[in-house]
């Protein structure tokens, strides 16, 4: 079973100006852990592991009392408090792998349905981005409603969304998540995934299309699809995608952050889904 060694360092006083940084690697290989989100639990604190592994983040509204919450999609999230980190009984944090074999999925049917969830058309003239963090945008996410029937399993096969504008040269990172729906139609807090879903942009315009079939990712309630932005920079005047007017928007700013929800504006975000025909 593979563990996670996690190093930091924490200032003695908790009142000022508090620091957090360390890295995330696997014990086994010594492979960092890029990604991971670092927080102060319901405090809305924290920051992503960047792609070496390394993380920072700092605030003045840390005292001994809380707590710091580590989650990597793939281990189990585990939960200290920071009173332990003063007192140094943590020098170092193993975090557990989950098990990462997945369930072969098995459909009976010889006929299976295919369905479009979430925008069922791109308004390619209407641009929207990501909502800029207290330092940049890294950890940023959109989400939309998917629309699935309750009690329908389905299964997810293809991501798309609509590019309007990408004046990045280089390739931008995003990892894609998705959320089980509360019943009153906000994200959980928590993914169902299993394992992460990064992909990379480099086209200036157009549809980008992600195969998600070797995710063998399935469902049988409602669902938000979700893009989280990697890049410290992504500014929506140099990449943008289709929204709607008429959409609700879900957005949070970072890692660690509650949802926000405005009438109108929302990710233009398109999943395709099979399920057995009856």
């Amino acid at each position: 079973m593979k563990k996670v060694i996690f190093s930091f360092f924490i200032p003695f006083s908790f009142y000022a100006q508090s620091v957090f940084q360390g890295k995330l690697t696997e014990m086994d290989s010594t492979q960092v852990i890029p990604f991971a989100a670092i927080g102060i639990v319901n405090k809305a604190i924290g920051a992503l592991s960047n792609e070496q592994g390394h993380f920072i983040f700092e605030s003045k509204l840390v005292t001994p009392n809380d707590s710091i919450q580590i989650s990597a999609i793939g281990y189990k999230t585990r939960i200290f408090s920071v009173r332990e980190f003063e007192n140094h009984m943590y020098k170092t944090i193993q975090l557990e792998k989950l098990a990462n074999e997945l369930d072969e999925i098995i459909i009976e049917s010889k006929k299976l349905k295919t369905e479009i969830l979430g925008a069922k058309k791109f308004t390619i003239n209407n641009c929207t981005g990501f909502v800029k963090g207290s330092k940049n945008w890294q950890g940023s996410e959109t989400a939309s409603l998917a629309g699935n029937k309750e009690g329908r399993h389905v299964y997810i096969q293809e991501f798309s969304f609509y590019i309007i504008q990408n004046k990045y040269t280089d390739s931008l990172q995003f990892r894609l998540m998705f959320y089980e729906a509360s019943p009153k139609k906000w994200p959980r807090w928590r993914t169902f995934l299993r394992r992460p879903i990064l992909f990379k942009i480099g086209i200036e315009k157009g549809l980008y299309t992600l195969d998600l079939r070797k995710y063998q990712l399935n469902t049988e309630h409602d669902f938000f699809i979700s893009i989280e932005c990697l890049e410290e920079e992504i500014d929506i005047s140099k990449f943008c995608y289709s929204g709607a007017n008429a959409q609700p928007a879900f957005v949070r700013p970072a890692a660690y952050e509650w949802w926000n929800k405005t009438r109108g504006g929302g990710a233009e975000l398109q999943v395709k889904v099979a399920y057995p025909a009856k």
